[in-house]
């Protein structure tokens, strides 16, 4: 069974593979890396929160506030990747290895969130009497 991490990994490519090879459109790309995003850092943090005990439930609303923040920044840069992977296209003579290097500088917020909830949410410790 793939990883919260492999799946993200595998939802971003397919949207850059696509916008790409000219599948999609920018608007069909923004739309698909936006709910890639949104699912998979929910699915990240709330990972990270389930180490220390804490479910998405009982995130608190600084951690949630967090989460949000997070994906906020990651969807702010999505209009320009879009324009670099256009710039880079196949229909443009670009290789597509050129717009998936900088893909995992995305893959790894994914790791990064988890370990943001961690940190966060293990402040939280659930503690047994």
């Amino acid at each position: 069974m793939a990883s919260g991490g492999d799946n993200y990994r595998k939802g971003l490519r397919n949207s850059v593979y696509g916008l790409w090879a000219g599948v999609l459109d920018k608007s069909d790309f923004q739309n698909a890396m936006s709910s890639t995003i949104e699912r998979w850092l929910t699915v990240a943090w709330n990972e990270g929160a389930a180490e220390c005990g804490i479910s998405p439930e009982e995130l608190t609303v600084e951690e949630h506030r967090a989460l949000l923040n997070a994906i906020d920044s990651e969807l702010g840069h999505l209009s320009g990747y879009a324009d670099y992977i256009i710039q880079n296209s196949k229909a443009n003579g670009g290789k597509r290895d050129t717009v998936f290097k900088r893909l995992e500088g995305w893959v790894r917020r994914y790791q990064d969130l988890t370990n943001r909830a961690k940190t966060m949410a293990c402040k939280d410790k659930k503690l047994e009497w």
